[in-house]
């Protein structure tokens, strides 16, 4: 790949500093801005294989895309879009410098924020993800990589429109294979799906889990092998409304999810709403499952053993203590009235009764199995459709760079053979000229040879004889003479 650094563009308005990063099919460039007091700003262009690339005029027009929904999303913690340009067919977007380090850079590998900061860092993302919402768009890549905070005003800066889409709400739509591991919800590897305000709410949870943990989450692909562990697991100290909160935002379904952002900050600021929500089995436990009932039971159970112990140790103790007494006697009558029963039905012969088990649970037992069963073969569908969809990308996207490689290679050689018929070319040219050169020196030899013969012709003929008679003179050593008859005489 040909790398521009070094390089000055739109008639050396910019000139090429350093490279940033590259991805896809796209890569970044540090440059400043010359007409400008040496502004620093970033440049972005196509890859030189994805120029090449088959579909090219898409790339290319997606890439224009991108500029344009910058240009939409105006916000203070979203990257500035400034200008827009082609040179040698080649498109480029020009946007603010922002300087600092990533979040992935700051926390990675392990120095997890206060929860504090982190979540303050969220909530203005989750601002600047509001702007983009409202202009009919996901950003879909939210993740610390694409987190910048700012050297000098402290603001957290989104980055990195190029997987963003416009969404209709609830419509199946068509996927952009372009996926982060681990902050991609489970919608972004599926060809088709839902487009919702949901998925940038995974996209704010996973990020927030990274920042109190130091950890990349788990895929939603691989969490049915391997659980996600609670945040609060990982860091005690965190707070029990945080930590939920996050679970519901990361949830593998998206209706399971907070549909919009503002109600996921509205659980992120209530930790007793975040705490209901998990415990009637809307957002992920621990064990990235929804409670039991029986598990419900148990939590209720301990509220209600709180409550009595609560309720024992407070100034009104003793009415409680008074019904206790109570539920006492009314317990020993009643142990006293089965005796009697038993007493007076001594000696009789038991009464056998036949228990038919009850037809409407075994029907919900078989109803759940029934159900269990259909989930499981859902589950493997569509382990094996995500399966078979990554295959299909990564045989595409390797056969997409092997023929940029090959192409490259064509040119390469092209190249080499025009370079190689320049220069023969260049030396015949010069041959031609170093012989034309000489035929001219000759050619100028020669008449400088006649001239200075003609000067010194008329010096050699007899005094008396005219020009016209050297015709009938001969050439000696000396000079010309009279030339001679048949009988040896001169001629006159």
């Amino acid at each position: 790949m040909e790398s521009l650094v070094g390089r000055t563009l739109q008639n050396g308005k910019y000139f090429i500093e350093e490279e940033l990063g590259h991805g896809g099919f796209g890569i970044t460039y540090k440059a400043i801005e010359l007409n400008n007091q040496n502004e620093p700003v970033v440049i972005k262009t196509l890859k030189k294989g994805a120029a090449h690339h088959l579909h090219r005029d898409k790339l290319r027009k997606e890439f224009l895309e991108e500029a344009r929904r910058l240009v939409k999303c105006e916000h203070s913690n979203i990257v500035r879009y400034r200008y827009f340009f082609e040179e040698n067919n080649q498109p480029f977007i020009v946007m603010d410098y922002i300087p600092g380090s990533t979040l992935d850079e700051i926390v990675l590998p392990d120095k997890p924020l206060s929860e504090d900061v982190a979540v303050e860092y969220i909530k203005q993302v989750a601002e600047a993800l509001k702007v983009v919402h409202r202009n009919d768009l996901l950003h879909r890549d939210v993740k610390p990589q694409n987190l910048i905070l700012h050297a000098e005003t402290g603001k957290v800066i989104l980055i990195d429109f190029g997987i963003s889409r416009r969404f209709s709400q609830g419509k199946t739509q068509t996927h952009t294979n372009l996926i982060s591991e681990g902050y991609a919800p489970l919608e972004q590897y599926l060809p088709k799906s839902k487009r919702t305000t949901a998925t940038d709410v995974y996209g704010l949870a996973a990020p927030l889990y990274t920042l109190v943990t130091a950890r990349i989450p788990i895929a939603p692909t691989l969490r049915d092998r391997i659980p996600l562990d609670h945040p609060r697991d990982l860091q005690p100290h965190l707070s029990q409304g945080v930590s939920d909160a996050i679970m519901a935002g990361m949830a593998i379904e998206a209706r399971d999810r907070p549909a919009t952002v503002n109600k996921w900050l509205k659980l992120l600021s209530n930790p007793s709403r975040t705490r209901n929500l998990a415990l009637a089995g809307g957002t992920p436990g621990r064990s990235d499952r929804r409670p039991t009932r029986t598990q419900d039971r148990s939590n209720l159970s301990l509220t209600a053993k709180e409550e009595d112990l609560d309720s024992f140790s407070s100034p009104n103790r003793l009415p409680n203590i008074t019904k206790s007494l109570l539920f006492a006697s009314l317990f020993g009558f009643g142990i006293a009235y089965a005796l009697e029963m038993k007493l007076l039905s001594f000696g009789k012969p038991p009464i056998q009764e036949t228990i038919e088990p009850d037809s409407s649970l075994k029907n919900l037992n078989s109803q759940k199995s029934q159900k269990k069963l259909e989930a499981e073969r859902t589950t493997r569908k569509l382990e094996k459709e995500v399966l078979q969809d990554r295959q299909k990308t990564q045989a595409r996207k390797e056969a997409e760079e092997n023929a940029a490689d090959r192409e490259d290679a064509s040119i390469a050689v092209e190249t080499e053979q025009i370079l190689d018929k320049n220069q023969e070319t260049a030396k015949a040219t010069a041959e031609y000229q170093k012989n034309l050169q000489w035929e001219q020196e000759k050619a100028d030899i020669v008449k400088k040879q006649q001239k200075i013969l003609q000067q010194k012709l008329p010096q050699t003929i007899y005094p008396g004889r005219t020009i016209r008679q050297k015709e009938n003179m001969t050439r000696t050593e000396g000079g010309y003479r009279p030339a001679r008859g048949e009988d040896g005489e001169e001629e006159d």
